[in-house]
């Protein structure tokens, strides 16, 4: 027998409970159904395990039902639900909208509806409604919807525009981490990311390209960051299909110049000819230009990276940088070699992704602007100095990883030789590996001996290390053999840190970076905090306004935002995804965001996990100013019933607040006064249980 999707749903709320007992009248709660439904439905999964092999559920009088989630058995069920299996999956929106995207785009035949209501069992409705919602999206790319009565659906446009949305949904889809789970394992981590990748990939032998790359890297001396070689696999299978079925290749209209990029150009002639006897097919020459733009774009983790003429205009340029910010923080770097080194290998590709155009983006971003945003203020003043050298604007995203460069430094200034041997694995790059190894070797006797992508920590020699850091999954490690930490060091973190290293004596501190956690560490040695994580908040503002208060205006209170147009109350949400974009509709109904703004709070939460659950049933929902902020505002929806965002101590989440700011800084004000409004439990709790706008008005 299978599990349907309830049974596999009241499975999982189970395991979350840690090998405890739970009644059957908080599954009834939770699940919103009898007790005698949730009796039936155990007995299905108690059936179910027992077929498998596992032990049944465990009963106690008086205290409930018990699963005994042995290892073993939380590793069948995992695979389990990424598998075909029969019960029904429901879905989100999203995913549907993405999928049926992602088929329309890659298809060179026009696809009938019951195709995508068989595979993702939904009704016809249902799809034409999806579809309505996408024609727009289609627009943006100047491609148009077509769907002919007794032929199907397709997309009609130029191929230039077809591959440019594939592009641009496929990075909505699959985050760095997942597309090298697959590769390394054949299997998504998760039923949407499988089917998905199984369609991308069809047919495409994905083991040869990868040992492509892996040949490229070791002939040409460079290694790819995850994310470059993520990005140039998906270009390739991209490629190699649409050559397979006869279909147009895109043509650049950027020219490149075939002196100053002759060695990338070589390397790119090198992987069309191998490809082209693998594959058996015909590369146009045009296409070419376009793996050229993925070598000289990517970033590169290191290596002797790629000659170019203009070499020495471009250090110097970089030694102007490192002079201003020396300036600017009154020291003298120690590693000053180290950092031009370091800053000169980012920018010989970040150099030509500002001259075509080709956008990057930090996920760390928000994060670096709330703990470093002095030092990425005046890292933004110091990279007027390279805008002035190119002629072109640089973007925020691209100055924040700048700026990870420089915050290495400062920190390095006083870092010295440890015992413990470390390596660390960092999918977004060199910049914040860096910045990540001057933190741990401020704070800890460490000594990390180097930085890797998640790629190549297999080959790493075992006997120059004695443990791995990673802020990503490890594709093919077991987690037991590595330590997960987020990129920012957050305080569990520092907490898990602690238990295995030795704390340095003298830790830095310069008043132009102070650290959240430095100080609650101080704080918590004189003082005993009823609310740390209320005190953490408060400090956060503070400091915050340490910046901004002198340089812009700090926006209205927290109340003038919050109109009755800009509250709902008991929202019944089925999932926390549809927690967010609940919260998110009342933000764009006043016209203060895109829908972009919630796909990338969901994108954000997805790869960075619960973050935004700041507080026990609070989230706070935001993301990046240029992700489709319209004005300033804020909402507060309350939750019909308590949904999990997956942070355990803070679950499940009752009270969600979204907020937009159009410059980063104009939302202070209000987010000083959410501050106080966090830190009084009791009102928190009212505002929780209000059954009115009004009341929740009055209590703001």
């Amino acid at each position: 027998m299978e599990l349907n999707n309830d049974c596999i749903r009241i499975l999982n709320f189970m395991a979350e409970y840690d090998n405890e007992y739970v009644k059957l009248s908080e599954l009834s709660d939770q699940f919103k159904v009898t007790e005698k439904t949730i009796r039936n439905k155990l007995g299905k999964i108690e059936d179910f395990l027992q077929t498998k092999g596992f032990e049944a559920l465990d009963r106690k009088y008086g205290e409930g039902i018990r699963l005994n989630a042995t290892p073993e058995l939380m590793t069948y069920l995992e695979k389990y639900k990424k598998t075909y299996t029969p019960y029904r999956y429901v879905f989100s929106s999203d995913e549907r909208k993405r999928f049926i995207q992602s088929e329309l785009l890659q298809s060179e035949e026009p696809i009938n509806i019951s195709y995508f209501m068989s595979v993702m069992d939904i009704s016809k409705n249902t799809v034409i409604k999806e579809l309505n919602e996408i024609e727009s999206v289609f627009a943006q790319f100047n491609l148009k919807l077509r769907r002919k009565p007794r032929v199907g659906i397709y997309v009609e446009g130029r191929e230039k525009d077809k591959r440019l949305a594939l592009s641009r949904v496929n990075s909505e889809i699959m985050t760095v981490s997942d597309l090298l789970n697959f590769i390394s394992t054949g299997e998504g981590n998760s039923k949407s990311n499988t089917l998905q990748f199984e369609t991308l990939f069809s047919d495409i032998d994905t083991d040869y390209l990868d040992r492509l790359l892996i040949e490229i890297e070791q002939d040409s001396g460079i290694e790819f960051s995850d994310t470059a070689y993520s990005s140039m696999i998906t270009h390739l299978v991209i490629m190699i299909k649409r050559i397979q079925t006869d279909r147009k290749i895109l043509v650049i209209d950027a020219p490149i110049d075939e002196r100053m990029y002759a060695y990338e150009i070589k390397l790119a002639k090198k992987m069309v000819a191998k490809i082209e006897k693998h594959f058996d097919i015909e590369i146009p020459e045009t296409e070419v230009n376009y793996i050229v733009l993925h070598l000289i774009g990517a970033k590169l983790t290191k290596g002797p990276g790629i000659s170019s003429s203009e070499e020495e205009s471009l250090r110097n340029v970089i030694m102007r940088m490192i002079s201003a910010i020396e300036s600017i923080y009154g020291v003298a770097f120690i590693q000053r070699e180290a950092l031009l080194d370091g800053l000169l290998l980012h920018l010989r590709p970040a150099v030509n992704r500002i001259r075509f155009n080709l956008k990057i983006e930090n996920p760390l971003y928000e994060d670096i602007l709330i703990q470093y945003r002095e030092l990425f203020e005046n890292t933004r003043k110091v990279c007027v100095l390279l805008e002035e050298y190119l002629g072109k604007t640089i973007s925020a995203h691209e100055i924040s990883y700048i700026m990870l460069h420089f915050g290495a430094a400062l920190q390095n200034s006083t870092e010295s030789e440890a015992p413990y041997r470390v390596i660390l694995v960092c999918g977004t790059g060199v910049g914040t590996a860096n910045m990540l190894k001057s933190q741990l070797n401020e704070v800890y006797q460490m000594n990390v001996v180097d930085t890797l992508g998640a790629r190549s920590v297999r080959e790493y020699p075992r006997d120059k290390y004695e443990l791995i850091i990673s802020t990503i999954p490890i594709p093919q490690m077991d987690p037991s053999e590595y330590i997960r930490i987020n990129p920012l060091l957050m305080k569990n973190d520092y907490e898990r840190l602690d238990k295995l290293f030795q704390k340095r004596k003298n830790l830095f501190a310069s008043k132009e970076m102070v650290s959240i956690d430095d100080v609650m560490g101080i704080v918590g040695k004189y003082a005993k905090v009823e609310n740390e994580d209320q005190l953490k908040l408060e400090l956060l503002m503070i400091l915050a306004d340490r910046v901004t208060s002198k340089t812009s205006k700090e926006g209205a209170p927290l109340r003038e935002y919050l109109k009755e147009s800009s509250i709902k109350v008991s929202v019944p949400v089925k999932n926390w995804e549809h927690a967010v974009e609940e919260a998110c509709a009342v933000l764009e109904d006043r016209r203060s965001i895109l829908p972009s703004y919630c796909a990338s709070i969901k994108e954000k939460l997805r790869t960075l996990g619960p973050y935004m659950v700041i507080a026990p049933g609070v989230a706070l929902l935001h993301t990046d100013t240029d992700k489709g902020v319209l004005q300033t505002d804020f909402s507060i929806m309350t939750l019909r019933q308590g949904i999990r965002f997956g942070k355990e101590d803070y679950d499940p989440v009752r009270l969600v607040i979204t907020f937009s700011s159009t410059d980063g800084v104009s939302h202070i004000q209000a987010l000083r006064d959410l501050a106080l409004l966090l830190g009084d439990s009791e009102r928190v709790l009212k505002i929780m249980n209000a059954d009115t706008k009004k009341e929740i008005q009055k209590l703001i």
